[in-house]
């Protein structure tokens, strides 16, 4: 898998005046990661998560300051920085997707831990005013450990709130299991580095494979973080996961292409889309599959904008999502055909390259011609489907 953006700036040096200059210039920043409902194969819920973003495009994230801000006393104010903007953020998510998109959302150890926690998101979160988004708090079981009777009370305040709570980093802590007894929890994100295992280790895989069972028995929604290979989604469908979250479908989007990102994928218009996706163009694997039918989705947006003559400007967000999401898709497809060893991977690849320089021609020629964006639309879709029908069968026989 090629180096992703956020490896880019990962490391990197700060110090703890950034912060303060974070709050003094209002560089702190919500992404968006979605979170693809295994069943609906929509965007039905997303995590979000902060970063520090400079005029310049340069992106500091949590990993290189929220150490700094943990150690200087600095995270509780970050917090409730977080807690104000979601309120925000969730009302632009719902205008502009029409869909009640539940957003979780961290909670540090010395937030949770604080005396006036409780009253202090009750403040922020009034939730006497309608929300249409549904909010997750997610705690690590490091949180709940340090008193763990004031913590099942706080719980339980945050559960009567309005709150949904979810378990992040599922397995790496301690006595997890009993805890799933004791903690009115409503959701369990299984850690990356028992994703990263699956199939690989057995032991691994049964633990994966106990999680999701012993969870679906309490009715505790599953949600697996980290998906980055096509065998994980397929098996995570296959043994009945909820939710998965990773950059085999997104990485964390800021909140304008991740609207747009939900709209693409959950309001498929059959009427007036340009790709109608049906079981014909099925090529048999499940993880494949979604992602061929995401980029008719987000192929049929950005045609219906073209359509109704939206200029170059309004649509640009809808073009990166496709650019960015080819790519995405054609390293799965090459990484899955090189790990089986796939004969006709060179004439594959070659067709990849193809579509390529058919988009590039497409976005460099702008919309200002409308007719001539269609017949390369048409370009696009007789590549794509013929592509599905023919190469991509062939290599998943």
């Amino acid at each position: 898998m090629a180096a992703k953006e956020e490896d880019i700036f990962a490391h990197t040096l700060v110090d703890i005046d950034i912060i303060d200059e974070a709050f003094d210039k209002d560089l702190f920043v919500l992404y968006y990661q979605p979170k693809i409902n295994l069943g609906t194969k929509k965007v039905e819920s997303a995590e979000a998560l902060i970063r520090i973003e400079h005029e310049d495009g340069k992106i500091i994230y949590p990993n290189d300051f929220i150490p700094l801000a943990e150690k200087n006393n600095k995270i509780v104010d970050i917090d409730r920085w977080v807690f104000k903007q979601l309120i925000e953020d969730s009302r632009y998510i719902s205008m502009m997707t029409q869909e009640p998109i539940s957003i979780s959302f961290n909670v540090s150890t010395s937030s949770f831990l604080e005396d006036d926690f409780l009253q202090n998101l009750s403040d922020i979160f009034n939730f006497t005013t309608d929300f249409d988004s549904v909010f997750e708090i997610e705690l690590t079981e490091h949180s709940l450990l340090q008193d763990v009777k004031k913590s099942i009370q706080k719980m339980n305040r945050l559960k009567e709130m309005g709150f949904k709570l979810s378990l992040d980093d599922f397995g790496t802590g301690y006595a997890s299991l009993s805890h799933l007894r004791d903690f009115p929890i409503d959701c369990i994100k299984i850690d990356k580095i028992f994703i990263d295992e699956l199939e690989i280790d057995d032991k691994t895989t049964k633990i994966v494979e106990s999680i999701i069972y012993l969870a679906k028995k309490l009715e505790i929604k599953v949600v697996a973080q980290g998906i980055e290979e096509t065998a994980q989604v397929v098996w995570l469908h296959e043994h009945n996961c909820d939710e998965i979250q990773g950059y085999y479908y997104s990485k964390p989007l800021p909140i304008a292409k991740f609207t747009k990102f939900v709209k693409a994928i959950n309001q498929r218009d059959r009427e007036n889309s340009f790709i109608v996706w049906s079981k014909k163009y099925s090529v048999g694997n499940y993880a494949f599959d979604t992602q061929h039918m995401i980029i008719a989705s987000i192929l049929n947006n950005l045609y219906k904008e073209i359509k109704a003559n939206k200029h170059i400007s309004d649509v640009g967000d809808y073009f990166e999502l496709l650019d960015r999401y080819i790519v995405v898709h054609f390293e799965a497809e090459e990484k899955y055909m090189r790990d089986t060893q796939y004969k006709g991977i060179k004439a594959h690849i070659k067709a990849h390259d193809d579509f390529k320089k058919i988009f590039e021609n497409f976005k460099n020629s702008g919309v200002s011609n409308k007719e001539d964006s269609i017949k390369l639309f048409k370009i696009l879709k007789e590549w794509l489907t013929s592509h599905e029908l023919g190469f991509d069968k062939l290599f998943l026989k």
